[in-house]
């Protein structure tokens, strides 16, 4: 019996030093007799403490360990195993937090998911076609694209400059046609002097610089109609020879008429410069008044004779009615007497022009 509990308490100081140094185990949670159990040999890495007595003579010597001979910190911990207060405290954190994350429609727009009308279980298999599809696409747009001969024959790009410094030398030419352009604005003409030029009208200022060229050319066309008009209903010249407007030149040749209606001209104006030499003067015509009384029937005269022209040049009288009108200011008609005393008390031109075109169609008191 002695001998049996010497036996027993040999085995036994090695059981109790596995108790005792669990941290030397690695802080594993199986017994030193379960790893018996699972036929396993000591690994090399364990304590040197760990028992080396066989399994069979432990098992024939001593009784395995229980629940409660393994120590509080042997037990295994998961990390997940929190407070029950500490999850509650972060409940209101994970609900603010999936409240703000985006939805489907903000990942699709951020190209975060392929898109909302494709599986899930496809979108990697569809981002892949697409890439492959967009390789190709540019693979093709590469293959057409032209070469740098043809390019430099289209004037794109200079084969007289370095690559590198194609875009300094564009830049450069960029600025310089820039500065040359601020300078002929400078230079350009001002409205003004393009109206004293005539190339823009002045005279209608409210048409649109864009459409004074259309303004010129419809203006243009119109009085080319008129002119045409007026051409085929102007008389012919019997007409004329008839109305005594023009002499009867049928007897000379064409090469000739100029040279004939110049001399014509001459010789009238000859005659009529030897009358006007040969007349008497206002004072030889009415003798006996003064010169006071002939310079006042002179002024008078004038101004008649002039409101007559205006009258006739406004094409209010005809030609004949002119004729007449001259006639009643030269033998002193009461009624011009009168009108022209008018103006000389009020200076109203336009009540004497109305009376002398009023007196001028008149024919019944002629």
């Amino acid at each position: 019996m002695a001998k049996k509990g010497k036996h027993a308490k040999h085995h036994a100081e090695p059981a109790a030093a596995a108790k005792s140094t669990p941290s030397e185990m690695g802080n594993t949670t199986t017994s030193p007799v379960a790893e018996a159990k699972s036929g396993g040999t000591a690994s090399p890495n364990k304590s040197k403490s760990f028992p080396t007595t066989p399994i069979s003579k432990i098992k024939s010597t001593t009784t395995s360990p229980s629940t409660s001979d393994i120590p509080k910190n042997a037990h295994d911990r998961d990390d997940n195993d929190e407070p029950v207060g500490k999850v509650e405290s972060l409940a209101p954190k994970i609900e603010r937090r999936l409240s703000s994350r985006p939805d489907a429609k903000d990942l699709d727009e951020h190209d975060i998911i392929h898109s909302l009308t494709i599986a899930p279980t496809i979108q990697s298999t569809a981002k892949k076609l697409q890439r492959r599809l967009s390789a190709d696409h540019v693979s093709t747009l590469l293959n057409k694209r032209p070469s740098f001969g043809e390019l430099a024959d289209q004037g794109i790009v200079s084969d007289k400059v370095a690559p590198t410094l194609q875009a300094t030398s564009e830049s450069l030419k960029r600025q310089l046609t820039a500065d040359r352009l601020n300078k002929h604005i400078h230079r350009r003409p001002s409205l003004q002097d393009l109206a004293d030029q005539g190339v823009v009208d002045e005279a209608n200022p409210t048409v649109a610089p864009s459409l004074i060229a259309t303004a010129k050319k419809l203006e243009r066309t119109m009085v080319q109609n008129q002119v045409g008009q007026l051409l085929e209903t102007r008389p012919g010249l019997h007409d004329l020879v008839t109305q005594q407007i023009v002499a009867d030149t049928t007897e000379v040749a064409n090469a000739l008429q100029g040279p004939m209606q110049s001399l014509s001209r001459h010789l009238k104006a000859d005659e009529l410069s030897r009358k006007l030499k040969s007349r008497k003067s206002f004072d030889e015509l009415f003798p006996g008044r003064s010169k006071e009384s002939n310079a006042v029937r002179r002024a008078r005269y004038t101004i008649a004779l002039k409101a007559a022209a205006r009258i006739a040049a406004d094409k209010l009288i005809s030609s004949r009615e002119k004729g007449r009108l001259k006639d009643l200011i030269l033998s002193d008609d009461s009624r011009i007497v009168g009108a022209i005393k008018a103006y000389e008390d009020d200076r109203d031109v336009e009540e004497m022009l109305d009376t002398l075109y009023r007196i001028a169609k008149d024919k019944h008191r002629v």
